[in-house]
């Protein structure tokens, strides 16, 4: 059980760094208006983008009705923050899953080795 809290801050303390990463190098990939001409796997990494970062760009909007766009950066970086976590420890959940699993079957005895005693 020890093994799982060191993997929990694991993941917290790289999401964190992913995400600053994120905030100071990339910049949001997504527009009002994309052009027809750029190619489709920018469209669909702004679409991906948009689509885990939705959160966060509903809660721009909430900002910006209220006045506090100061806090833009923020909101983006906190929302994907706590989106980046959750997808590391799923992923870290199901890859567990899959090993135990493999492992699970590797003990079940053969059935054809019943039969030939």
């Amino acid at each position: 059980m020890a093994g799982v809290g060191s993997r929990i801050k694991l993941v917290l303390v790289g999401a964190l760094l992913i995400e600053a990463l994120n905030l100071k190098f990339c910049a949001v990939p997504m527009d009002a208006g994309l052009p027809a001409s750029i190619p489709w796997y920018t469209r669909l990494l702004a679409g991906q983008w948009l689509l885990l970062h939705l959160p966060g760009v509903v809660s721009l909007g909430w900002l910006d009705r209220l006045g506090l766009e100061r806090y833009d950066s923020f909101v983006l970086f906190v929302s994907g923050y706590v989106e980046t976590v959750s997808l590391l420890i799923a992923g870290i959940v199901f890859f567990q899953w899959i090993r135990d699993l493999s492992t699970r079957d590797a003990e079940r005895p053969d059935p054809s080795a019943v039969l030939r005693d």
